[in-house]
């Protein structure tokens, strides 16, 4: 697998509990935080959540670009 490349970057700030909470979210699913927040916004953008696997495989390089 190719590695990630990223555009931009966001920095937030938030508080500890909601921090816990997205920690604790994302280990569910075997993400790191950055995905799982990642993958949240685009739901929130777009309307669906796709799976901590099927984010992996569409964050590549190739489909960034579009």
């Amino acid at each position: 697998m190719r590695p990630l490349v990223y555009s931009d970057t966001i920095t937030i700030r938030t508080d500890a509990d909601l921090r816990a909470a997205i920690a604790a979210a994302a280990e569910r699913e075997g993400a790191s935080a950055s995905d799982w927040v990642r993958r949240a916004l685009a739901s929130v953008t777009s309307g669906s959540m796709p799976s901590a696997s099927s984010a992996r495989r569409h964050h590549q390089p190739a489909q960034a670009a579009r």
